[in-house]
């Protein structure tokens, strides 16, 4: 699984990789519908999201309780804010959620 989803990870860097900042309001069409560049990027990005939650989904089954979340433990987020109120006013979301993304998967 971890060689296929490389794969399309890297198809989307390879892709991404001679954008410039005017090209972001260009105009693309997926499945006959119009978005701009941007949109289109943040679509990809809410695509991988999805199935990321899916492939959690999954491997939490056979573990049960034994399970370890990649993100916060259920009822521990309130913590974590806690701990971080500072560093939080100063990222944004974008920034927080790249932290999860594996190392391998950052930078292909």
């Amino acid at each position: 699984m971890i060689p296929s989803w490389k794969n399309r990870c890297h198809c989307l860097f390879k892709a991404i990789k001679p954008i410039e900042s005017t090209d972001l309001e260009s105009i693309i069409f997926i499945r006959n519908e119009g978005h701009t560049v941007f949109e289109a990027i943040s679509r990809q990005l809410s695509y991988y999201a999805y199935h990321v939650g899916q492939i959690d989904f999954l491997g939490k089954l056979p573990k049960g309780d034994q399970w370890q979340s990649v993100s916060f433990t259920k009822g521990q987020s309130s913590i974590y804010n806690q701990k971080n109120s500072i560093r939080k006013n100063q990222e944004s979301t974008l920034l927080i959620m790249f932290k999860f993304i594996p190392l391998p998967l950052r930078f292909l």
